[in-house]
């Protein structure tokens, strides 16, 4: 989320220690002005002011995320394949140092928050006309792979809710026919608004896969109230869903949803374990959709039966 703040004292000799090594290098100017960035959960953020075009530092931190890797190098590749397009902010560099690693792109100026769900349904349509030819992470696609990935986090967590599903039944859904270019952390704070439509930013966890998982993840309840403040309303989830252009993707997505729901709920556990305490509510958001979820797949099945004896 780029709100601007300003920076901490134990912030003073890093700016400083970097300041100085992108001066040699020649990406920035020495007079430049660094102010925090707050929102970020994983990598500490800067917006430096420059002449012409301010520019976002990103110093990268720990990767063991089971869910969004911290991943610089992919970042820094789809920047460039993205770059002049609109849909990501321009990269600038890539800089190595003392063993750390600090992306710098251009500062994308508008309003951080959800958007208007029909226009991020529309700006995913276009990064989803991407083919998967990129040299990134693939995450398999269909309620097998869903299954396997949370059960993989939640055999991380020391223990279960009593409400959280220890298994969750698999599907009947065709796996896509073809793998795409994915952000994959589609949440209003990585959505900026501008006159242009909106930008996905931080890219740090990008993949190749089915189109649903960004999907999911703009319409999970949980990183809505993490990053919204708010969950998102009825009326707004179905206005993205009819505004995603490929209706065959927004039918797989809502077989697969109660699976999306688990592996997040699964997520916001393994989270708050790890002393994230916002992530105790987020679990509790999530699995009231995964329950919710639940009960209208069991409906749907009882009003097809209803139908097939009426028939």
């Amino acid at each position: 989320m780029q709100m601007a703040t300003d920076s901490a004292e134990s912030d003073t000799a890093d700016i400083a220690r970097w300041r100085a090594v992108l001066v040699e290098q020649g990406i920035i100017s020495s007079s430049s002005r660094w102010v925090a960035l707050a929102g970020g959960r994983t990598n500490r953020v800067w917006r430096v002011a420059e002449p012409g075009s301010p520019l976002v530092c990103r110093l990268f931190g720990a990767d063991n995320n089971p869910l969004y890797p911290n991943r610089p190098e992919a970042e820094h590749l789809v920047l460039g394949v993205l770059a002049g397009k609109g849909m990501a902010p321009d990269p600038v560099a890539l800089v190595r140092h003392e063993g750390e690693v600090m992306l710098i792109n251009r500062y994308v100026a508008g309003m951080t928050g959800p958007g208007n769900p029909r226009d991020v349904a529309r700006l995913l349509g276009r990064l989803h006309g991407f083919q998967g030819n990129l040299p990134l992470r693939r995450i398999g696609a269909g309620g097998d792979a869903l299954v396997a990935q949370t059960e993989r986090i939640l055999r991380a967590c020391r223990g279960l809710p009593s409400d959280l599903p220890r298994r969750m039944a698999i599907p009947d859904v065709a796996v896509p026919r073809r793998e795409v270019l994915l952000h994959t952390d589609v949440v209003a704070g990585n959505i900026v608004t501008t006159d242009s439509g909106p930008v996905l930013i931080d890219w740090q966890c990008p993949a190749i896969g089915d189109p649903c998982e960004d999907i999911a993840s703009y319409l999970s309840p949980a990183m809505q109230y993490l990053y919204a403040g708010k969950v998102m309303h009825p009326s707004c989830r179905a206005a993205f869903l009819a505004a995603y252009p490929d209706p065959r993707v927004v039918e797989r997505y809502r077989t697969l949803a109660p699976l999306y729901h688990w592996r997040m709920a699964a997520y916001c556990l393994w989270r708050v374990e790890r002393g994230a305490r916002d992530y105790g509510r987020a679990l509790k958001i999530e699995l009231a959709a995964l329950h919710q979820a639940q009960r209208n797949e069991q409906k749907a099945g009882r009003d097809y039966a209803q139908s097939e004896i009426s028939g």
